[in-house]
């Protein structure tokens, strides 16, 4: 081992949440790089990623713009897919005052019930 490197536990190769989720209801837009626009809605959101669901078939490995409002629109890689839901990697954090935004205006971020796809 090498000095100063902790020895990573067995279960840790397997968490990758960097931050903790919220759970909101919230519509947004999706926006592809085909310039498709999706109606979707926000189901968990955290400041590296937030899980959605939709009508429409969105593909693992698309990159997307997630449209909350003219200010805020973060974009990301679809890294699952399936049933309706999918999840979104952000190429960048959302800064906090970004976030805090989003869950005061999420009517429904303190009632929402769990999201599981």
């Amino acid at each position: 081992m090498a000095y100063g490197l902790a020895k990573a536990r067995p279960d840790a190769f397997y968490d990758k949440r960097q931050c903790a989720r919220r759970q909101v209801r919230r519509t947004v837009e999706i926006a592809t790089l085909t310039r498709h626009q999706i109606a979707a809605t926000v189901c968990d959101l955290s400041r590296v990623g937030c899980g959605l669901v939709t009508n429409d078939h969105v593909a693992v490995g698309s990159f997307v713009e997630i449209v909350f409002d003219e200010r805020i629109r973060p974009a990301g890689w679809v890294t699952w897919s399936r049933n309706g839901a999918f999840g979104v990697d952000f190429d960048y954090p959302l800064v906090p005052a970004a976030f805090e935004e989003i869950l005061i205006e999420s009517s429904l971020a303190q009632m929402a019930p769990p999201f599981e796809p």
